[in-house]
């Protein structure tokens, strides 16, 4: 069990705010300066793995809510299910596409173009937008063009039908816009690294294009008490 003492309100001044998160396995005593109050109590606790915002209005210390848990972090690099914590309050999230892929080289003098990276998308959500649970679905790599031909699109990422994030284009053949892919020696791309990567174009005369890298989902919520 620990303790912390907040400075005297004076010296805080309306409007000050801070939290205090409790990581430990005991409670945490807060208290007000001197004979001041918190809550119009001499003191509060902070339980448990939970997070208590306070500010001081002008006269006295205040919590606000109940108490937050603190962030949880689930991660997806495959197609699966999200089931939502039921006193969730905000959900962030991050979402990427799946990488394009590049496209092949010419037979004769032209490399093919990068495959486009995948969309990222971040957003902060009302829980209660979401159901209780969500399909998640991770936007597969584009494929690697041949000889002369373009790369595959990447798949789309997106948490159920709330938030998409769409796949990056394929490179295209040699006359295509893309950027610069390969080399002049006949090379072959080089595959994406990272989530959501384009593949490298191949270069002439007839190099592979490198297929894309699957996108992924970070996904962060709190909870109240």
């Amino acid at each position: 069990m620990g303790a912390v003492c907040f400075q005297s309100v004076a010296s805080a001044g309306a409007g000050f705010t801070i939290g205090v998160y409790n990581s430990g396995a005991g409670t945490i005593t807060v208290d007000g300066n001197l004979a001041e109050t918190v809550d119009d109590a001499a003191s509060v606790t902070v339980d448990a793995g939970k997070l208590k915002v306070f500010w001081c209005n002008g006269s006295e210390w205040a919590s606000v809510g109940g108490g937050i848990s603190a962030p949880t972090l689930t991660t997806f690099t495959s197609t699966g299910t999200w089931t939502k914590k039921a006193s969730s309050t905000i959900v962030i999230s991050l979402l990427i596409g799946g990488g394009g892929g590049g496209g092949g080289g010419d037979a004769t003098s032209l490399p093919g173009n990068v495959g486009q990276p995948g969309h990222a998308v971040v957003a902060v959500t009302l829980a209660s937008g979401f159901g209780s649970s969500e399909t998640v679905t991770i936007g597969t790599a584009g494929t690697g063009g041949t000889s002369g031909g373009n790369g595959g699109a990447g798949g789309q990422t997106s948490i159920g039908s709330v938030i998409k994030a769409k796949g990056g284009g394929g490179g295209s053949s040699p006359f295509g816009v893309g950027g610069a892919g390969g080399n002049a020696s006949g090379t072959n791309g080089t595959a994406g690294t990272g989530n959501g990567a384009g593949g490298g174009g191949g270069g002439a005369p007839s190099g592979l294009g490198l297929g894309g890298s699957a996108g992924c989902i970070l996904l962060t919520y709190t909870a109240t008490a």
